[in-house]
Formats: structure tokens, sequence, C-alpha cells
């Protein structure tokens, strides 16, 4: 009996065929040097020339676009890598010479050496520039915290007074006042001094940016003293008959080193004419404050509230008597 011969399996061949022509597009594909061109949208501007800008007394206050599309012409495997940080956009702003708006042509680049830039949509931006004004400003100062118990800041004294703000003219047109950042006196025993930048304030008390300070810092230095409180013994003269004249406060903190403070047990002060004074009065009265030391307040004259009290005469005690 003759034997029946099987048939061979084709999937083998068949596999190794579909192999041979994939492998065949793909390198048929990386080999296509076929020019394409291909947009690439929404490529962000980098404003360039802001510093020359500046030099020649102008502001940039804004751009009409903030971004671009570009079309680019390659390979399409050259176009295929292409990624969108590979294109590089600038505005240059430097050349803007006046107020108002200018248009102004983006440059563009595109980093592969083999993909050309063709062209543009909205590759031309309008500028709006503004002129930088300059102006002179009184500085306060801005201090915060406490020192440690027992001790008090005085004297805070500015390396420079005033201070000039240089900045786009609706910008600095707007400032009202100049303050120093925080000068924190937290904790402290000792005087010091610190270097602190500055912030422009509108008349409703909103920090304001976009304005530059010459100089950039200030020195601030402080003056720290210890303090005590002693009695304030006041020296009262014509006080009438008929009248008990008492005053408040009978206290007083004074303020100097710890040597000064040790010495020192009461305040007086020089003779206050009361003869005319009303209940409720309020006096002012020169104390004799020891050398070294120094009251809050500059000089030595303080304010006292003087209480009179009317004291009952013969003819009212008689008068009560008989009653």
């Amino acid at each position: 009996m003759e034997k029946v011969k099987r048939k061979g399996s084709n999937t083998t061949p068949k596999i190794v065929s579909l192999l041979l022509a994939i492998a065949l597009w793909a390198f048929v594909a990386y080999q296509d040097d076929t020019e394409r061109t291909s947009w690439f949208r929404d490529i962000p501007i980098t404003v360039i020339g802001s510093d020359a800008l500046s030099e020649a007394g102008y502001y940039v206050t804004g751009t009409g676009r903030t971004s671009i599309d570009v079309k680019l012409r390659g390979s399409r495997n050259a176009l295929s890598r292409v990624e969108t940080d590979d294109i590089k956009v600038t505005l240059d702003v430097s050349d803007i010479h006046r107020e108002g708006d200018t248009a102004v042509v983006c440059e563009v680049n595109a980093e592969p050496n083999n993909i050309d830039v063709v062209s543009t949509r909205y590759g031309t931006v309008t500028v709006s520039a503004e002129e930088i004004v300059t102006d002179t400003y009184p500085i306060s100062v801005r201090v915060v915290g406490s020192p440690a118990e027992g001790y008090s800041v005085f004297d805070t004294v500015l390396s420079n007074n005033e201070i000039t703000v240089r900045g786009p003219k609706s910008i600095a047109s707007t400032i009202a006042s100049v303050t120093t950042k925080s000068v924190s006196v937290s904790g402290v025993t000792q005087s010091g001094s610190v270097s602190v930048g500055l912030t422009a304030y509108d008349a409703e008390g909103n920090s304001i940016s976009g304005v530059t300070f010459v100089p950039s810092t200030v020195e601030v230095s402080y003056n720290v003293l210890r303090e005590k409180t002693v009695p304030l013994k006041i020296s009262l003269t014509g006080i009438p008959y008929d009248k008990d004249i008492t005053y408040s406060p009978t206290t007083i903190k004074v303020y100097g080193s710890a040597d000064a403070l040790a010495g020192t047990d009461v305040l007086t002060s020089a003779p206050l004419d009361v003869s005319s004074a009303e209940d409720g009065d309020i006096l002012s009265v020169t104390l004799n404050v020891p050398e070294g030391l120094r009251l809050q307040n500059e000089g030595n004259a303080v304010e006292i509230t003087v209480n009179v009290k009317k004291l009952k005469n013969d003819d009212e005690v008689l008068s009560d008597g008989q009653g």
C-alpha cells in the first residue's frame, strides 16, 4: 500500500514574509528624505533686551501675545523628532524708544540643523512701552517685635532719610509712601544695626511692585536701653489754703544703662505753680533727669493731670455743726 505524503505546514514562511515586509517598510520609511512642512503651535515667546530698553528710559508694560505658531520644513524623520523646546522664539525690545505701541517681529530659530523655518503665524507682536520716571520719597522704619523684658528700643536711625524710586510712570504715580522691610527687635538686649530692603505702598496701603530703589537697601540702627519705674515727686507751689491738689501719674519710667539706673530711685521736678489750677487740668512740668538717663519722649518735660478738691471753710464747718 502506498503511503500518502502529508502536506507540510506553510505558517512559518508566512511569518517570515511578514517580518521581512515590516523590516522593508521600516527601512524605506527611515530612508525617506522627502521634505515636508509642519506647523508647531503655541511656541512661547521670550522677551529680550529689557535691560537696554530700561537704560534708554522705557519699560515694557505688556505684549499682544505670549506665544506664536511656527511652520518648519524638513524630512519626515527630522520633523518627527522636533520638540517644542527645540524652537526658540525671541522678541527683542531693545530698539523701542518711545511710549505707546510698537510692532516688533519675532525671531525664530529651530535647534536641529536640518530644519528650516518657513513662516510664522502671529509672528509680529504689538509691544506696549512706557516712560520710566524717578522721584524721591521719605523713608519710614517698620520695627516689629518687642525687646526682652526690662528693655526698650530708642532712636531708630536710617543711613538714608530719603530714597530714589524708579519705575514706569503709571506705577510710580501711585506711590504714597516708602517703608523699610520689617526690622525685628524681638528679644534684643543690645543696640544693633541691620541692612534691609524697601517696599513702596499706595494710598490704600497696598504694596507696589515693578519699581526699583536707589540704593536698593538702607541701614537701620537702633539703641537699646534698660528701663526702670521710679516714683514721681512733683514740687507743687501756690496751693490755695482751701484746696487739696494731687496729681497723676505718681510713677514714671526712666531709661539708661544699668549703672545709671542703679543710682536713681526717684525723679523730682522743678517747682510747678498750681494756684489757678482747676480739677482735671493737664499741666506740663519739667523733671530733673540725671545725666545718662532719659524719658520715653525727647526732653525732660512730662504732662500730669491735677486733681483739685475744695476743702470746707470755717463757715461751712460751723453751718454743718448747727445743722
